[in-house]
């Protein structure tokens, strides 16, 4: 526990605490990065310091690639790297076209599409028994136990049938992405359906969002 909380003290430093040092805007292609080091004492202990690491003022991009028109092995190695699996319609969409337009499409479609996961109806309709969990004895134990494992078995099925069947593959990647990166188990010392059902959706409502606003709403 003291290390999970080490890491996100760590990571909001890093978010919100960096950015009165460092600047960096992208425009045309040139990515420009401004920062304070020259000011910095050479003993401070600010990471770029220490390590002697001073980033470019500018950085040009080379964008002659994205030109290039996708072939059947480059659509089925981009689908299985953005997507679930490399599904037939999905592959061929991509075959012929330019990588750039292939990506407009992608990103296109993953802020565009709506979020069409509908999690048990638990969830919203059904109290949390987690709270009462020490005072189940007996046969009331027998019951508590089956309705909590109950609860997890639908969740996890009504997840997987939409990691599946989702027409946006991409937004279900990134949302187990931060569902890898923003761990919490379920089975052991973590049994608590509601919590890991609103955890879920707030992965879910943040994953294409605000950076900042996602890390308030982990923090919380």
């Amino acid at each position: 526990m003291k290390t999970k909380i080490i890491i996100l003290i760590t990571i909001i430093v890093t978010v919100f605490g960096l950015e009165a040092n460092s600047r960096t805007t992208i425009s045309g292609g040139v990515i420009t990065t401004q920062d304070d080091v020259k000011h910095l004492d050479p003993s401070s202990d600010i990471f770029f310091t220490s390590y002697q690491i001073k980033p470019p003022e500018k950085i040009e991009i080379n964008k002659e690639h994205l030109k290039n028109i996708i072939t059947f092995n480059d659509a089925v190695h981009l689908e299985r790297r953005i997507g679930i699996g490399a599904p037939v319609e999905r592959v061929r969409r991509y075959i012929g076209m330019a990588r750039k337009d292939a990506i407009d499409l992608i990103i296109d479609e993953l802020l565009s599409s709506p979020d069409k996961y509908n999690p048990p109806s638990w969830v919203h309709e059904v109290s949390p028994l987690n709270f009462m969990e020490h005072g189940f004895r007996g046969t009331s134990r027998k019951c508590y136990n089956s309705i909590i494992r109950e609860q997890k078995n639908t969740l996890e099925k009504s997840w997987t049938e939409q990691i599946v069947t989702s027409s946006n593959p991409q937004f279900e990647r990134l949302v187990l992405f931060w569902h890898n990166h923003f761990v919490v188990g379920f089975d052991g010392a973590y049994e608590r359906s509601h919590a890991f059902a609103k955890h879920l959706l707030n992965l879910r409502k943040n994953a294409k969002g605000n950076l900042k606003d996602f890390l308030k709403d982990i923090l919380k």
